[in-house]
């Protein structure tokens, strides 16, 4: 039977989402590899250890009939777990054949490779949106919100998300919208769009344009995928991976002599920015 599976600890809750072409075979090769420790979510390898099988329920989400939609339907579980209390490593179904290169080791260690004039002119000119005393519906509190989890399970938020941007370039920065940009994850971006918006999204990976804008919204909060930095060794902590990401985007859709203004809806990224250029 093909489809998708949830395997659920009955103490904790915690929950992992997988697929199969023949999922009671799966299910069997889960515990297989959980009794000869080499599982690779170690998360559940953990809990197994301490829980015996009587605690894990395993049960049907959804039967598949074509094989081509397995991956896309699973995805849409995955999108509605909450990552913090689930067995995955991964949000994505695509990242387990994902191959890290030079441009993703590039991405992530960019703020460490700026140069000090780039360092002194980004620290001069960053005017991050001041949110206190803010007649703007406010977000982004939470640790893990504005994170993909957040955007699959908050369809108010993320309209309330759309209202601040515009609220933002429109009547905060008093600005058209053709004279700035905005950000969030590719897969959200029509979401979180306001109608007439739409043109002025760049996605988090791009580079060198042509058209720089100083006034920006990033709409984002960045944790470093946990698959690939174990599968990898790679040595770096989610507030590190969060820096440097927005740092490459800012630096690629910006001119970074002139001031910019910039709102970020989440706490988290706002804080790391601020601690970044008070450092």
């Amino acid at each position: 039977m093909r489809g998708i599976y949830k395997i659920e600890n009955n103490k904790d809750r915690m929950i992992y989402i997988g697929s199969s072409e023949n999922i009671m075979k799966r299910w069997d090769n889960h515990i297989y590899m959980l009794n000869k420790n080499e599982h690779h979510s170690y998360k559940m390898q953990n809990s197994w250890k301490s829980n015996s099988i009587t605690d894990f329920k395993f049960s049907i989400l959804e039967v598949v009939p074509i094989h081509q939609d397995l991956k896309e339907v699973e995805q849409k579980y995955i999108d509605k777990l909450d990552m913090s209390v689930s067995y995955n490593i991964t949000d994505s179904t695509t990242y387990r054949d994902v191959k890290i290169d030079e441009d993703y080791i590039y991405k992530i260690n960019f703020s460490n490779m700026l140069k000090p004039m780039q360092i002194k002119s980004l620290k001069n000119n960053l005017n991050i949106h001041d949110k206190s005393g803010d007649k703007m519906i406010q977000l982004g509190s939470k640790t893990n919100d504005l994170s993909k989890s957040w955007f699959a399970k908050n369809r108010d938020g993320v309209e309330q998300l759309s209202k601040n941007v515009k609220n933002y370039i429109l009547n905060k920065l008093e600005v058209k919208t053709t004279d700035s940009y905005w950000t969030t994850f590719s897969q959200y971006q029509r979401k979180t769009a306001y109608y007439g918006y739409e043109k002025n999204y760049l996605p988090l990976n791009i580079e060198n344009i042509i058209d720089r804008r100083n006034n920006i919204c990033f709409c984002v909060n960045l944790f470093v995928n946990r698959f690939i930095k174990r599968k990898y060794d790679i040595n770096i902590t989610d507030n590190e991976y969060a820096l440097s990401f927005m740092l490459f985007w800012i630096c690629n859709v910006t001119d970074i002599n002139k001031e910019i203004n910039i709102y970020i809806p989440s706490k988290r990224m706002e804080n790391i920015l601020k601690n970044w250029i008070n450092s």
